[in-house]
């Protein structure tokens, strides 16, 4: 796989250098007068043994012989790079792994897991079928459970059920941390609409509180967000609110570790919001969602990019703004990340008319903590695709480095390759960075690169630990390639240099089942990953680390 940016620019480059060796080699030969009509590189060694006097001193013979040997190797290692498609920017990294380990039990269906890590302590939780059901009902009885390792991830505790209050279905856990304080948050559907219910640990997972209902959701899978930062804990939901039955951002606070949480406050003032998320920095909220306008006849009006923020621990909030201010596409899932005053804003936006067929990435920042936002400007060039769900699910993922006075701004996403309607199509996970705060960003480089289906694609940044002024960009998806029909799994590809080259893609889980719904976190040189693994009709929740140097 190229791994470099200037993939083409680079090969060029090195085509020019490799011309100019030979005429200077060529030349310094006929000067020595070693023979004619030099055609094969593999010749020069057996001119260099050849001890004939060429009437010139020792001395420089010797010099000459040396610096056409080392010009030699050079053209020759340029001649084999595009037989090896590897740049020089490209760099290598060796990987340990230890082994896979099975967290939950295995069940007609697991799902859901999230990860969460503090020092030495793992924490892992999912969602887990008790008595039968199958992935679309997520069990007819299910519970939230968890499990925690206190030696880097080497074991883990036997899993503890969350949830066993009453009967029901319970999904989509999230979890925060902050400190030695757990934030857990859930759905329970057992009375039909989901209420999302809290709970809290203060002694790194040992025990528990009873659980909070904090409100009333909407229902929609994947429409609930936790965070925590300090005293702080946040929690966000789709719900019912001014006049909306099924489309309001709602959200509410705590200050106290979540011991405690303020009144519920809805975000959205009109259209029904979807896949709202937020990021924080210090005592700021920043929110984003998509908001759809309807007519009375149900026809779609607007779909557009809402933002809204508060700078007061989330006790109050700006009124919305629109950041993609396009009337005339199909404007969705969006995704937000803060750093200091800056705040970053990407999202998928369709084509002209609502064309669900033709869609690309789109960025918009803030420089003055959310007041202002740039004109958006798009991060992709993406040709028509015939599926454009696919394309849609996978939302654009932000980060930024963390090295102070380092302005790089990272952007990934997935895009559905054009193809004819009756060829399967393929899908591939891009990355585009910036090195100016988001003022402007490189060409989309296919990390992922391969005929397979590619996408859910996750992305930490970290500290190079052998290079404090480098980042680290760790990038994960999920990926068919080279396994059975239907089969995924986990692939992984990392850079050291602030993302101007990346390493070949690795197969991190490699596992005979099918991977599923993955999350990482990073610490040090440590990958801490766990997914939901189906094989032979049933799912398990499993966990592994892999370091990397």
């Amino acid at each position: 796989m190229k791994a470099n940016f200037g993939a083409a620019t680079s090969s060029s480059i090195v085509r020019v250098i490799n011309t100019v060796i030979l005429i200077l080699l060529i030349k310094w030969i006929e000067e020595e007068k070693i023979g004619k009509n030099l055609i094969y590189l593999d010749e020069i060694n057996d001119i260099e043994r050849d001890k004939k006097n060429y009437n010139r001193d020792s001395h420089n013979v010797t010099c000459n012989r040396l610096l056409m040997s080392v010009l030699a190797t050079i053209l020759y290692l340029g001649a084999l790079m595009p037989a090896l498609q590897l740049d020089p920017m490209q760099h290598s990294y060796a990987q340990t792994y230890r082994n896979i380990i099975n967290l939950s039990n295995v069940v007609p269906f697991a799902a859901d897991p999230r990860i969460a890590i503090s020092g030495n302590n793992v924490y892992v939780v999912w969602t887990e079928a008790i008595t039968g059901g199958s992935p679309s009902t997520g069990g007819r009885n299910s519970d939230i459970f968890f499990s925690k390792s206190t030696d880097n991830g080497a074991s883990f505790s036997n899993p503890v059920g969350l949830t066993n209050y009453k009967p029901g279905i319970k999904q989509e856990p999230k979890i925060a941390i902050s400190g030695k304080n757990l934030y857990i948050i859930w759905s329970d559907y057992s009375l039909g609409a989901a209420e999302i219910f809290f709970i809290k640990s203060t002694d790194n997972g040992t025990r528990f509180s009873s659980p909070l209902l904090l409100g009333t959701s909407f229902g929609a899978v994947g429409e609930t967000r936790l965070a925590g930062s300090a005293n702080n804990v946040y929690v966000m939901w789709i719900g019912s609110a001014n006049n909306v039955v099924a489309g309001a951002v709602l959200f509410k606070a705590s200050t106290d570790n979540g011991s405690t949480f303020g009144n519920t406050i809805s975000l959205s003032n009109n259209g029904i919001a979807s896949k709202p998320e937020m990021s924080l920095a210090g005592n700021s909220v920043y929110v984003v969602w998509y908001n759809t306008t309807l007519r009375a006849s149900g026809n779609v009006v607007d779909d557009e990019i809402l933002f809204a923020k508060s700078t007061s621990s989330g006790a109050r909030f700006s009124s919305p703004i629109n950041i993609s201010t396009n009337p005339n596409s199909f404007s969705a899932r969006p995704q937000v990340a803060a750093s200091g005053r800056n705040v970053y804003i990407a999202w998928f936006e369709s084509g002209p008319g609502h064309s669900l067929n033709l869609a690309n990435t789109y960025f918009a920042r803030s420089i003055d903590a959310g007041v202002t936002f740039s004109t958006p400007i798009k991060l992709s060039n993406n040709g028509p695709a015939n599926n454009y769900y696919n394309f849609a699910s996978d939302t654009p993922k932000i980060a930024f480095s963390n090295i102070s006075n380092n302005d790089n701004v990272y952007v990934i996403w997935t895009f559905v390759s054009s193809s004819p309607s009756s060829t399967p199509q393929n899908t591939d996970v891009f990355f585009s960075r910036s090195i100016d705060a988001g003022v402007t960003f490189s060409s989309p480089f296919n990390i992922s690169n391969n005929p397979g289906l590619s996408g859910d694609a996750s992305m930490i940044v970290s500290t190079n630990p052998k290079n404090k002024h480098a980042d680290e960009v760790n990038v994960m998806w999920l990926d068919d390639t080279g396994g059975k029909s239907g089969e995924r799994n986990i692939f992984f590809s990392q850079s050291t240099d602030n993302g101007a080259s990346f390493g070949n893609a690795i197969n991190i889980s490699n596992t005979q089942g099918s991977s599923l719904l993955s999350q990482m976190v990073m610490s040090g040189n440590n990958l801490y990953l766990t997914w939901a693994e189906f094989n032979s009709g049933s799912y398990v929740i499993l966990f592994r680390v892999v370091s990397l140097s």
